[in-house]
C-alpha cells in the first residue's frame, strides 16, 4: 500500500507540479533568467546552497500538484452542485431547463465532467452491453473497496493513477494557456491549448479503461468463487 501511494504521489502530484512549473517557466523564461542572474550577483553564497534549494523545490512542486488536484476536485463539486441546483435532488426527473441553464450545464459537463471517472461509470452503466457488476457510482466504489480488501485491485489501480495524472494535467495546461494569452504569448497559449485537449481525451479514455477493468476483475472474482 505504501508503494502504491508513493507511485501515486510521484505521477499524480510531483510530475504535474513539475510540468506546470516548467510550462510557466517557458512563458517567463527571459524574466526568470534575469532575476536569477541578478540574485546570484547580489548573493554569491547562494551557490553553495544549490543542493538545499533543489531539495526545497521538490515539496514546492508537490504542493503545486496537490493545489491543482484540489482544483480538479472542486470543479467536480461545482458541476454536481450546479446539476442539483438546476435539476433538483432527483436527477432522473425530466425537468425542462431554460436555454441559459442548459447551456451552462452542457458547458460544465463538456469541460469538467466528461473526463471524470464518475462520467465513465455512468456511461458504462447506461451504454455497455454484457455483464455489469455494478449499476451506479456508489456500487462501483464499494466494489473497488472489496477488490482492495482482497488484494485484487492492482490492475485497476494503474488506470486510476493515470486518469488522475491526466485529469490534473488538463487543468495545469488550461491554466498555462490562460497565463500565456493574458501575457500576449499567443504561440505558447495555442500549444498549451493543444496539450490541454490531449490531456482531456487521455483522461477520458483512461477513466473508461479503469471502469472496464474493475468490472472485469469483479466478473473474474465471481467466477473463481463459483468454481
Amino acid at each position: 500500500m505504501t508503494t502504491s501511494f508513493t507511485i501515486r504521489d510521484f505521477f499524480v502530484y510531483i510530475m504535474t507540479g513539475i510540468i506546470l512549473t516548467f510550462s510557466l517557466g517557458v512563458i517567463f523564461l527571459n524574466e526568470i533568467i534575469q532575476c536569477i542572474d541578478c540574485f546570484y550577483r547580489e548573493h554569491q553564497f547562494i551557490k553553495e546552497l544549490s543542493f538545499l534549494i533543489t531539495l526545497f523545490f521538490i515539496p514546492i512542486v508537490y504542493f503545486v500538484g496537490h493545489f491543482f488536484g484540489g482544483i480538479s476536485y472542486f470543479s467536480l463539486k461545482l458541476y454536481n452542485f450546479t446539476e442539483r441546483k438546476f435539476k433538483g435532488i432527483n436527477k432522473n426527473e425530466q425537468i425542462k431547463l431554460s436555454r441559459n441553464k442548459k447551456i451552462i450545464l452542457d458547458m460544465l459537463e463538456l469541460f469538467i465532467y466528461k473526463l471524470k471517472i464518475g462520467y465513465a461509470i455512468n456511461q458504462f452503466c447506461e451504454e455497455e452491453n454484457g455483464v455489469k457488476m455494478f449499476l451506479d457510482n456508489n456500487q462501483f466504489w464499494v466494489s473497488c473497496a472489496k477488490l482492495q480488501v482482497k488484494k485484487n485491485y492492482e490492475p485497476a489501480q494503474y488506470w486510476e493513477v493515470i486518469t488522475g495524472f491526466y485529469d490534473i494535467l488538463y487543468f495545469c495546461f488550461l491554466f498555462s494557456c490562460f497565463i500565456s494569452v493574458t501575457t500576449s504569448h499567443y504561440i505558447f497559449g495555442f500549444a498549451y491549448l493543444i496539450l490541454a485537449i490531449f490531456s482531456f481525451y487521455r483522461a477520458k479514455q483512461h477513466a473508461k479503461n479503469f471502469v472496464k477493468t474493475v468490472n472485469r476483475l469483479l466478473v473474474a472474482d465471481s467466477e473463481i468463487q463459483i468454481r
